[in-house]
């Protein structure tokens, strides 16, 4: 039987104070999903469905629905070519007002900056009349990379990203 993929409620939790998530050296995976898995072992934990390729490998979304802070995020996961986890991306979509996307960025960037402290930059935002964009990315002593996302046009998309640390990377 797959595992149940429930997260927990504090989005503070699942970004980042989990033990298995990281450290200020780096980041290793998002909960059960450690970089360095190879896809058999990720199919134990859970139902995966091939997506899109991607220059790096192949993307797989996994059937289960992450709850944090009770919003709900679709997991998809990115493969080398050699069959071996790579990064985690948790996307979520909802209707709302683009002050209501910018806040839900706002508050994710909170969470994530409790545990992994300041950003590389700050926020880069742009903006016109009819959309929205945020992004923030925080790069780790090992390579390792978190980035927060938000896109907002006729809906919100916040996506938060996890990034193994390229071989060779460091500092």
């Amino acid at each position: 039987m797959k595992k149940n993929f429930v997260f927990g409620i504090i989005l503070a939790t699942t970004m980042g104070l989990s033990p298995s998530v990281g450290s200020a050296e780096g980041i290793t995976g998002f909960q059960d999903f450690q970089f360095g898995m190879s896809l058999s072992d990720v199919q134990a934990i859970t139902n995966l469905t091939q997506g899109e390729r991607h220059p790096r490998g192949q993307w797989y979304k996994a059937s289960e629905i992450v709850t944090i802070l009770g919003d709900e995020y679709a997991p998809s996961l990115l493969f080398n070519d050699a069959g071996i986890l790579t990064n985690v991306s948790l996307t979520r979509e909802f209707a709302g007002h683009r002050i209501t996307c910018k806040g839900a960025f706002d508050r994710a960037l909170g969470a994530i900056q409790a545990n992994h402290g300041e950003p590389d930059q700050p926020p880069e935002r742009e903006s016109d009349a009819v959309r929205e964009l945020n992004s923030v990315h925080f790069t780790k002593s090992d390579g390792s990379r978190l980035t927060l996302f938000s896109y907002y046009l006729t809906s919100c998309q916040i996506t938060v990203g996890y990034g193994a640390a390229p071989v060779g990377a460091g500092f």
